[in-house]
């Protein structure tokens, strides 16, 4: 029997044709049979039996190029897109062994899977239908990724419509095989050398607006130099493609660029130049608009400009001995030697690779990686003051030092050491080829001899007085006060205390650092936490709105008001997540330890506050995500 006439009919002479985008498929479109992430795919109508049985199973499919946020049928020439599949066995099927198999129209040719990467021509026969998966034990979900964060169009397949199926065999049911009848169907577009927003910013953009009204300030030597938007007048040659690709830059990079470009020609956002356009009706300030839109949706479909396509055609690769130099000065602080030099320089990718992993150990690369933490957290800040760390209430080893000026040279010591406390946890992890999630997970921070003095970790060091050396330890002398009246001689902190760990998200210098107030809430400790480990930046996720009546809200807006909680939803249950630390960091701070809500809340008659709770009633409660 031809399984070909339930698909499409195989034309040997197109595939002689197409044969080099075969050759593509092959070699390089297709990624591995990978587990996905189970989402809600749309379901594949009419799963079929190839005799005609009816069937029970139910095939699902779909192609994202936002991670499974909404699916669509047509994609950009390089656009980046993933395709996921399931299938949803008979019930009677699992446990039973089958395979899987995936097969892929296009035009008249139709490709099958043959293996975890292979595509080639199937020839329509049960004899030539081969199994992506072979021989596995069935289960009721059968996810599967086809293709992972793939652009179609520059590896060879634009213009063009494609089909999937997906199906499987079993066991169970000898000679049969389920499918889903009508196919997953989505379509390339072709390659478009003029983007939508270069041809508006050419014919309605450029000389009205940026020539007429931005450039007499918006130049290297007026009077907007330092706005970041710096134009070239209709005088120098490029001009165009210049101030086109200075805009784009500046909307695809700059955190609220387009919220600030749509309200400073209104006068708004504090614009130097005043009012350009009295009215946001104006035909010109209308333009401009579309421009920003073009641009926007242009960068989120993943179509490249013209002028941005061709900004990397004079780079050229450092060879073998230049990267590995640039290697050694980076990680180690130093030159390559000539042995090692020589050994890349003979050798491959294999070489280079070895040999900048090597670099990647010893003195010079602690530097850099302590380096490169304190660039971000700048937690040294705190070198000089003990006090800007640990309180002597809380840690009641560190009293001793206060204002002791006999002690300030051992106490500067000490508060190098507890600033210096988060670096050191990354660079242990690192240097142990821990998980990197350690830095933000571990139950443990590290110590030295001077900073072990004031947490009392009953560490054992090989040398007292070796600032350098630190070792894995917790934080076991801190106390809570059961009577909290701050400079009162009745204050009692008698509460012992198992200082919870949560890597450096709850180290005493990083709190300290992001401290927090009675109305911000742990709100800027959570946007750190977004941006150092997750590279998410709150303050860029949305425009803020120049609508002066969109933020009239007085009913709790940052609950409430869309305008608000676009960035908010997202902020405030982290924040939660810092609910047991105070705006100075200090871990469950109010009488008797139970929690850290500021008096002005807990004791104030409308906040809602009851007894025992830990958090505002009036936020998002802590979590993360959903």
């Amino acid at each position: 029997m031809l399984y070909a006439k339930k698909f499409t009919k195989i034309n040997q002479k197109a595939f002689h044709q197409l044969y080099p985008i075969r050759f593509v498929l092959a070699v390089t479109l297709f990624s591995g049979l990978l587990p996905c992430a189970s989402a809600q795919l749309p379901e594949l109508l009419s799963p079929s039996s190839i005799t005609g049985v009816p069937t029970t199973s139910h095939f699902y499919g779909g192609v994202t190029a936002n991670e499974g946020v909404s699916f669509a049928s047509s994609f950009g020439f390089s656009q980046p897109i993933d395709i996921r599949g399931e299938i949803q066995v008979e019930a009677r099927h699992i446990n039973s062994t089958g395979n899987l198999y995936i097969l892929i129209t296009l035009g008249e040719l139709i490709f099958q899977r043959n293996g975890p990467q292979i595509y080639e021509i199937w020839d329509g026969t049960i004899e030539g239908l081969l199994p992506a998966v072979a021989a596995k034990t069935l289960q009721f979900n059968e996810e599967i990724t086809v293709v992972d964060n793939l652009p179609f169009g520059p590896v060879g397949i634009s213009n063009v419509g494609l089909n999937l199926f997906f199906a499987y065999d079993t066991v169970a049911a000898p000679d049969e095989l389920y499918f889903n009848a009508v196919p997953l169907s989505f379509f390339i577009q072709a390659q478009d050398s003029t983007p939508a927003s270069e041809t508006l910013f050419l014919e309605s953009v450029s000389s009205p607006v940026i020539q007429a009204r931005c450039v007499v300030c918006h130049t290297s030597p007026g009077v907007a130099q330092a706005s970041g938007l710096i134009y070239q007048s209709s005088s120098v040659p490029g001009y165009q493609a210049t101030n086109y690709t200075t805009l784009v830059n500046y909307i695809n990079n700059t955190p609220n660029g387009v919220a600030r470009l749509m309200a400073k020609p209104l006068g708004q956002d504090s614009h130097g130049g005043g009012v350009i356009y009295s009215s946001s009706s104006d035909s010109n300030y209308l333009n401009l608009l579309a421009f920003l839109s073009a641009v926007q949706t242009e960068a989120l479909t993943g179509v490249t400009t013209t002028t941005a396509s061709a900004i990397f055609d004079s780079v050229i690769a450092m060879d073998n001995e230049e990267t590995l130099r640039k290697a050694a000065l980076l990680f180690a602080g130093r030159l390559p030697t000539e042995l090692e030099t020589s050994t890349v320089a003979s050798g491959g990718d294999a070489e280079l690779r070895s040999g900048i992993r090597s670099l990647m150990q010893g003195e010079g690369f602690s530097k850099f990686l302590l380096e490169g933490a304190n660039d971000q957290l700048l937690t040294e800040a705190f070198s000089g003051g003990m006090f800007d760390i640990v309180n002597r209430k809380y840690y009641p080893n560190s009293a001793i030092y206060f204002q002791n000026p006999s002690l300030r040279a051992r106490a500067i010591t000490i508060a190098s050491a507890l600033a210096e406390e988060p670096l050191r946890l990354i660079e242990y992890i690192v240097q142990q080829e821990r998980p990197y999630t350690e830095v933000v997970t571990a139950d443990y921070t590290l110590m030295n001899p001077y900073s072990a003095e004031i947490y009392n970790s009953n560490l054992s060091f090989s040398d007292p007085k070796d600032f350098n050396e630190w070792m894995p330890a917790q934080i076991t002398d801190y106390f809570r006060c059961s009577i909290c009246k701050q400079n009162s001689p009745d204050i009692i902190y008698d509460i012992p205390t198992n200082y919870p760990h949560a890597g450096l998200l709850n180290s005493p210098a990083f709190l300290s650092r992001y401290p927090s107030t009675a109305t911000n809430r742990n709100r800027a400790r959570s946007r750190w936490a977004y941006y150092y480990f997750l590279g998410v930046d709150i303050e860029g996720i949305a425009d803020r709105t120049t609508d002066q009546s969109a933020l009239q809200d007085e009913n709790n807006p940052t609950l409430n008001n869309p305008n608000c909680i676009v960035c908010h939803d997202i902020m405030d249950p982290v924040a939660g997540s810092f609910q047991n630390y105070n705006d100075d960091g200090f871990y469950r701070s109010r009488p008797g330890g139970t929690d850290s809500l500021p008096a002005s809340y807990k004791f104030s008659a409308n906040s809602g506050y009851q007894l025992g709770d830990t958090w505002y009633s009036d936020m998002l409660v802590p979590g993360f995500a959903d």
